[in-house]
């Protein structure tokens, strides 16, 4: 004969009511753990935005990397100084702030993981030698802090250099404030583990010559001048650019490996 456990029963009731409270409990805990691992290490990348990706751009800055214009969205300058960060710690080098990657910086925030150096006025004839063709090298510009990514092409004189990506690109037109422009701009580019003093115009030119990147969105090439660089066109030296470079090798520049 089966036997009916007859809910109506104050013990069974409060056993019932028991074995609920313990399931919810154990999921309430559970979930709980999982967000409290979530909150501590979130997974950060291009195109997150919040109070996570400023406190993340707040470690990289106190690291002594150089994160400008993207407060609280992962945009290219915070990919770049993650990479960098994950480049310097001998992490896996993926442009994403995950757990090993948050973990590590919060162990070294508090201490300048990157020593400053002193940018280097080095001369166009030594530049020439180390900065080949399709070399891509990181240009910051001293007055935004913002950073692209550039390859030269040719160039006797001086570095014609291209965006590597759209994106890259757009950063240049945001250092000369939303526009193309001939206007000198002091640079700190780093060629292998050298700072070196440079100068930038942000006009694209030349744009029939062979070599090009054709998916950059960038019609051209434009102009990097280092210490006794000379213009193509006359094969003079210019002042306004010469005078940039004196402004960028007075810098102290963090060095990325």
């Amino acid at each position: 004969m089966k036997r009916t456990i007859k809910i109506e029963d104050p013990v069974n009731l409060m056993l019932i009511s028991t074995l609920i409270l313990f399931l919810v409990f154990n999921a309430f805990i559970t979930a709980g753990t999982s967000s409290l691992q979530a909150e501590s290490f979130p997974l950060l990348r291009r195109g997150s935005e919040g109070p996570q990706v400023e406190k993340l751009q707040s470690k990289l800055r106190g690291a002594g990397f150089k994160v400008s214009g993207e407060e609280g969205y992962y945009g290219l300058q915070t990919e770049i100084a993650v990479k960098q960060f994950q480049r310097h710690l001998d992490l896996m080098v993926d442009g994403l702030a995950g757990e090993e990657t948050l973990s590590t910086l919060k162990s070294v925030q508090d201490d300048k993981t990157v020593p400053l150096r002193q940018v280097e006025a080095a001369s166009w004839f030594e530049v020439n030698e180390i900065f080949d063709r399709t070399d891509v090298v990181l240009v910051t510009d001293i007055k935004s802090g913002l950073s692209l990514r550039v390859s030269r092409i040719y160039g006797t004189n001086h570095a014609d250099v291209e965006p590597v990506k759209p994106e890259d690109a757009e950063i240049l037109r945001q250092i000369f404030g939303g526009e193309w422009s001939w206007e000198r701009r002091p640079v700190v580019v780093q060629i292998q583990d050298r700072l070196l003093a440079g100068s930038i115009t942000g006009m694209p030119h030349g744009e029939n010559v062979n070599g090009h990147i054709t998916d950059n969105n960038f019609a051209g090439h434009f102009d990097i001048h280092f210490r006794g660089s000379r213009r193509h066109k006359d094969k003079a030296e210019d002042e306004q650019h010469q005078n940039m470079i004196e402004q960028a090798a007075e810098q102290e520049w963090p060095l990325f490996r």
